[in-house]
């Protein structure tokens, strides 16, 4: 009779292990669609943004360098060039950085899908 309930509650404490290990998964499953999700929308963000300093500063630096030398701009066009390159390099190293978040991610996921399977 003890073995019988023994057993019956080692296989109630399994199904609720397992039913835990499913929800965990779930929650998992969601939380990495959730980040993926995130980081697209990060990069999608940053691409535009690069791309809309790209063009600004090519148009500014076109206009610096082709307009005849009596109707050039003064210094103020060349320092907004200046900020321009700078909003572009601010850009480029938040897409890097985005890079890395995106590498440790992965690495993170692959870890601990090694770590289920061992």
């Amino acid at each position: 009779m003890t073995k019988q309930l023994t057993l019956e509650k080692v296989q109630e404490a399994q199904a609720l292990f397992e039913k835990h290990e499913n929800d965990l998964a779930i929650l998992l499953q969601d939380k990495e669609e959730q980040i993926r999700a995130d980081l697209s929308s990060r990069r999608d963000a940053l691409i535009e943004a690069y791309d809309e300093a790209t063009d600004d500063f090519q148009l500014s630096l076109e206009c610096l360098l082709e307009a005849p030398a009596p109707e050039r701009p003064g210094p103020e066009a060349f320092l907004q060039a200046g900020r321009l390159l700078l909003d572009l390099a601010s850009i480029a190293a938040q897409l890097d950085e985005l890079d890395q978040e995106e590498q440790a991610f992965y690495q993170l996921k692959k870890k601990a899908v090694e770590g289920r399977l061992n």
